[in-house]
């Protein structure tokens, strides 16, 4: 009865966003109306009889070795050929059924479950790690750069921006890089690989085991959370927030298990340290670390007045955390007020297709435009299944929190966090909400909506014959889905609005090579767009200016301009204001006709310098 009221509800919902916005989006949003009807299915078919396959166990060695099979066979294959949507899609179907089966069997082992995570888990960043000469925009290209004028100074004060007060994060990958004898680049992937397929299930399951005090569901959150968008993407993308967010996680950990261990002194003293590592990594980061703590604070408060048993966690981080950053922001206090200006403007204001762009541009060709069919199909597409999925198990957790009279699991202490879990899966969710800043808050949400769709997955598991059958079947759906839309290594878009996002071993060496003629021949300035521009950068060339778009040309507003043959590929990313981007689109006739119009100076192929001192207007 409840579900069918929710599948109204959600009809209703969807009816209103296609008259409020577009059919488009209401389209889209189509996945909530299937995921509820997943779930009256599943409400009404739990008494089938069990099968052979409900009923399958396997040794944890036996499990361990076959995962370390599988993926070890999967990278020999993905790094020596072209082949890997085979291999890769057994591994991680195998890998997760095989975790699904050994969580809810009789003999199950917390290290080789968590061996095979990292297994699985690692898979694909690495194969994307050693298939890409330089994986990552924007972020990944400036804090490599960063890392390696660190490394060449031997002091922060080396690094541009306010990161030389804040150098927490390029002294760990530096430190990292020192110790390993490997690049920054390497060593920013390889930590942040370690960080989401290993340190991530670790903080999750640690986490749950305090909140929930149930084993089951704790597992679910390890092998669950790294799989969960946009968790895949941050394997591979490793920047300053995350890690600060990632030192925000111990902090709350913390804060719950002082109910239980810590002294208020000793819990002080943790919570400083983190607090001082927190800031030196990413100061803003405490913003969303201390909410997180101030509604379970609050949440808990209010939750003792029905019942008297709720574990309210201790104000003491919360006072510890904001206190730290007060007195670090008081001495950057012009930097902060800055920065917090742009990330409260980023979230809040808004756009109608929540794109971080402000305006659109084509060159040769018609503005892509999504058709009404295109837009029903993308239910089907990685996006589409990875939110219906998790939908699916939002709403057996909700149910679970809500209607469980007696769980097998601590209701007292999660309560507050769950209720959090379900606030913030607008966040996590795929919505018309139109906010472009929402995508950096959601590596903080995930955690907390994670433990609501692991506690859905335990109660569909215990509620139904087939379950271990149809929580494996999830699994793999999300598994699957998640890296497919974090552009690892199956397909060859990188996201869903097509932007680059990696380069390939060539094209990398050219644009060393363009940046190598520039610093022997000119001292001239060079404009190029956003992504290249800071390739240039990460070379070492500094006179450079961003690209634009004027009077609907493309202007060329120095000495050279930088040009890549991969933006007929792609939706090229350009920047507006400081703080706001554009995009262009261009047609491959559009731009070698705009090249043979120019004087071409140098070329490594498919990249190329023009020369536009004499003139500097619009092509």
């Amino acid at each position: 009865m409840l579900t069918a009221a929710l599948f109204l509800l959600c009809s209703v919902a969807i009816y209103a966003v296609c008259l409020a916005i577009d059919l488009n989006t209401a389209l889209k949003g189509v996945y909530v109306l299937l995921a509820c009807t997943m779930v009256l299915l599943l409400l009404h078919t739990e008494d089938m009889q069990l099968s052979r396959l409900s009923e399958f166990e396997i040794q944890p060695t036996q499990a361990t070795r076959l995962v370390l099979t599988l993926t070890v066979l999967s990278l020999i294959i993905g790094t020596a050929t072209d082949v890997l949507l085979v291999p890769v899609t057994v591994t991680l179907a195998l890998g997760n059924g095989l975790i699904v089966v050994q969580i809810f069997g009789r003999e199950r082992q917390r290290i080789h479950l968590f061996g095979q995570i990292l297994l699985i888990n690692s898979l694909l960043p690495a194969l994307k790690y050693l298939r890409t000469g330089f994986y990552g925009a924007n972020d990944t290209l400036k804090h490599v750069r960063y890392v390696e004028m660190l490394l060449q100074d031997g002091t922060p004060a080396s690094i541009p921006e306010v990161y030389a007060e804040i150098p927490g994060f390029h002294v760990l990958v530096g430190t990292v890089s020192a110790l390993t004898d490997i690049p920054p680049y390497d060593a920013l992937m390889v930590s942040g690989l370690i960080l989401f397929s290993l340190v991530l299930p670790l903080v999750g399951y640690i986490l749950t085991t305090v909140l929930l005090q149930n084993e089951s569901v704790s597992l679910l959150v390890a092998a669950i959370l790294p799989v969960v968008s946009p968790n895949p993407v941050y394997a591979t993308y490793l920047f300053p927030q995350v890690l600060g967010i990632f030192i925000g996680f111990f902090i709350i950990f913390l804060t719950y298990r002082s109910l239980q261990t810590f002294s208020a002194s000793r819990l002080v003293g943790l919570v400083t340290l983190l607090s001082i590592a927190m800031v030196a990594v990413h100061h803003l980061s405490i913003i969303i670390v201390g909410g997180i703590l101030g509604f379970a604070i609050v949440m808990g408060k209010v939750s003792q007045h029905w019942n008297p048993h709720t574990n309210v966690p201790s104000p003491l981080p919360l006072i510890v955390l904001l206190a730290t950053a007060f007195i670090f922001w008081i001495e950057i206090a012009s930097e902060f007020i800055i920065a917090l200006a742009f990330a409260i403007s980023s979230i809040i204001v808004p756009s109608s297709s929540g794109s971080i762009t402000t305006s659109r541009h084509a060159f040769g060709l018609p503005l892509p435009e999504e058709s009404v069919i295109e837009a029903a199909l993308a239910i089907f597409s990685p996006i589409g299944l990875h939110n219906m999925v998790l939908a699916v198990l939002f709403l057996f957790g909700t149910f679970a929190f809500i209607y469980s009279n007696r769980p097998d699991w601590d209701r007292a202490s999660a309560s507050p966090i769950l209720l959090f879990g379900t606030g913030v899966s607008l966040l996590v969710l795929k919505t018309p909400l139109p906010l472009r800043g929402i995508v950096r808050m959601r590596q903080a949400a995930v955690l907390f909506f994670t433990l609501l769709i692991a506690l859905g997955a335990y109660h569909l598991y215990k509620r139904h014959n087939w379950g271990r059958v149809i929580v494996a079947i999830l699994l793999i759906t999300t598994a699957l889905s998640g890296h497919l839309i974090a552009g690892t290594a199956i397909v060859d878009v990188d996201d869903e609005l097509n932007r680059q996002q990696s380069f390939s071993n060539l094209e990398y060496q050219q644009l060393e090579a363009e940046a190598g003629f520039i610093k022997r021949h000119t001292d001239k300035s060079v404009t190029s767009d956003w992504l290249s521009r800071w390739m240039m950068y990460r070379f070492g060339i500094s006179d450079l200016h961003w690209l634009e778009v004027k009077n609907g040309t493309i202007a060329m507003n120095s000495d050279l301009f930088l040009y890549r043959n991969q933006w007929t590929n792609h939706e090229v990313l350009i920047k507006t204001t400081p703080y706001r981007f554009g995009s262009f689109y261009i047609s491959d006739d559009y731009l070698h006709g705009t090249i043979d119009q120019e004087s071409k100076i140098y070329t490594a192929g498919k990249t190329g310098l023009l020369w536009t001192s004499e003139r500097k207007n619009p092509t």
